[in-house]
């Protein structure tokens, strides 16, 4: 799956073409952030072998009706992407690749349960909330880039670090 495979809106070609470890996406409610990085996170699970790759929301209601629902829109709408993907499970939430790469959906109650498990890319749904709560955890268990979406950005220590990128929609 590559970023060939999809047709692609502006916001999905900035966050697959974005080079930086941490890419916030700042616009309004439905704009698209979360279905473009969603795009995203599949290609970047069909492209490499192995990726452990997180979306977090606030909670699992919030997930299920909103990057979740997202994620099977797209996964029920590409032929390509059902060849790569070797299960989905609907009780954990886990799209199993078949080159061993998985893209799951999590929430996490406290900073304590935002350590289990390292990844390779996360990306933080509504990531405000999440910050404030187990966000320096999850930032610090994870290897590669960064996704977060918000609809407005009260806060963000070192955005203008030279390694992160703010996308406006």
């Amino acid at each position: 799956m590559t970023a060939h495979d999809y047709e692609a809106s502006v916001l999905f070609k900035q966050n697959y073409s974005s080079g930086a470890h941490v890419v916030v996406n700042q616009g309004g409610t439905s704009s698209g952030k979360t279905y473009a990085i969603v795009q995203v996170l599949f290609c970047l699970a069909g492209e490499a072998e192995n990726q452990v790759i997180t979306v977090v929301g606030q909670d699992i209601p919030n997930l299920k009706a909103g990057a979740l629902r997202d994620a099977l829109s797209i996964y029920n709408k590409s032929a390509r992407l059902k060849n790569l993907i070797k299960n989905y499970n609907k009780t954990d939430r886990i799209f199993e690749f078949h080159n061993g790469s998985v893209i799951e959906f999590k929430s996490y109650a406290n900073p304590q349960d935002a350590k289990s498990g390292k990844r390779d890319y996360l990306f933080i749904n509504e990531g405000l909330i999440i910050i404030q709560r187990q966000g320096k955890i999850l930032l610090l268990y994870s290897k590669e880039i960064i996704k977060f979406s918000f609809r407005k950005i009260l806060f963000i220590n070192k955005l203008n670090n030279p390694y992160n990128q703010l996308i406006n929609y």
